[in-house]
């Protein structure tokens, strides 16, 4: 005989049921949207030769830029999103046969018309259009529309394009505790430091403990070189890195051709004698612990090969945390670099321009002018204060006697 009821698989009628209503949970964002297979087969067929053709380098068209995987699928999941807005506005997928129909301008225009909420294209708003936009104009760059067609586009894009001033919040407010807070900023400046003198010891590493100094020496070289993490991921001893003849104590050297960098800046840099025997340290004792099969990359994965951007920048931020508590990502250090920098040497934007390997100088001020302003700022409020200061000196001192007085 059961007691209770309990694993009868029966509900006791006895127990109170909470007085709060079922709330529906609300369906993925992925499965509201309109899927390539909604459409005819003719666009199906059109999109992914585009697909291909954005995948697939021609160095005989000047005009075709290669796209990353990753480009295309976000382009690919923004034109879904800008064709089930329309669907939704009384546009059946069927109208859509093909991609020209897609660029037609008064689809266009309707469908971004359809994405703005009360006439208001703030910053936000902009950016939502701004992704819309930039792959529609790839999509008629591929079929080739009429000079025509293309300025008109090219004037939508311009109306709602979306400038990015500066960080963005999420960034500042990430840096922030770091700039504001002197002990969080050593923490993490002294980290590399710290795993060194915590692993001085160990001779036969462990997996995890190799990890832990991969993580410690690319935040080192973070530190000394700004590289985005892409570069930091791809880096390879034999093509990247030179060290001292013969296995000698000594300077490392990192070259990155400018063609492998974001802004066709190539990075040169020699590294601190610290940062070159950390790697050294890591390189001989730590690193062949890692991978299954020879590989050059300094990074490596346990499987052999280089870990991926967006993986090493993870573990990055995970290590960070772990160890001081902040969130930090790996594209973060080139912005805490430019501060720290301009902290000391205020107003040399030419050099941290040079240090993070900016195009034009105009965007490193764009980017970092306001943290001179807020450096002004509290300048001028020190100013004030001190006038005050003096202000009330003043008022405790006798008043100087007038000439009258000292001539009777």
């Amino acid at each position: 005989m059961s007691r209770g009821g309990r694993g009868t698989g029966r509900s006791r009628p006895d127990r109170a049921r909470p007085p709060y209503p079922p709330i529906p949970a609300p369906e993925p964002l992925a499965n509201r949207l309109l899927r390539w297979a909604d459409f005819p087969g003719s666009l199906q067929q059109e999109v992914e030769a585009y697909r291909q053709r954005m995948l697939t380098s021609d160095m005989f068209d000047g005009k075709h830029k290669l796209v990353r995987p990753v480009t295309i699928e976000n382009y690919l999941a923004r034109l879904r999103t800008y064709l089930t807005g329309l669907a939704r506005d009384g546009m059946p997928p069927e109208h859509f046969m093909s991609l020209a129909r897609l660029v037609k301008i008064s689809t266009v225009k309707r469908g971004l018309e359809l994405r703005v909420v009360e006439g208001k294209l703030d910053d936000q708003r902009r950016l939502d259009l701004t992704t819309i936009v930039v792959p529609l104009c790839s999509v008629a760059n591929f079929i080739g529309i009429d000079e025509a067609h293309r300025r008109e586009l090219s004037r939508i894009g311009k109306k709602v394009r979306h400038r990015q001033h500066g960080m963005n919040a999420k960034n500042k407010e990430r840096l922030v505790p770091l700039l504001g807070d002197k002990m969080a900023m050593l923490r993490l400046v002294y980290l590399p430091a710290e795993i060194a003198h915590e692993l001085r010891k160990v001779k036969e590493p462990t997996v995890r403990q190799a990890q832990l100094m991969q993580m410690a020496c690319l935040l080192d070289f973070l530190l000394h070189v700004p590289a985005r993490i892409k570069n930091a991921a791809e880096l390879d001893m034999a093509e990247n890195i030179a060290c001292p003849a013969g296995g000698q104590a000594g300077s490392w050297r990192i070259a990155i051709a400018a063609e492998d960098v974001k802004n066709k800046v190539a990075i040169d840099a020699q590294l601190s004698e610290g940062t070159s025997a950390l790697l050294d340290r890591y390189v001989t004792v730590f690193r062949p612990v890692l991978p299954k099969q020879p590989t050059a990359v300094l990074f490596v994965s346990q499987k052999g090969c280089g870990k991926g951007p967006s993986a090493l920048s993870k573990q990055f931020s995970r290590f960070v945390h772990a160890r001081i508590g902040l969130t930090v990502h790996a594209h973060l250090m080139r912005h805490f670099a430019a501060h720290l920098f301009l902290k000391d040497n205020p107003g040399c934007y030419e050099d941290v321009r040079r240090m993070l390997g900016h195009k034009s100088l105009t965007t490193t001020i764009s980017f970092f002018a306001g943290l001179e302003t807020d450096r002004a700022l509290a300048r001028y409020s020190e100013l004030i204060s001190s006038l005050r200061k003096d202000i009330r000196i003043a008022s405790l001192e006798p008043a100087p006697a007038c000439d009258e007085e000292e001539a009777a």
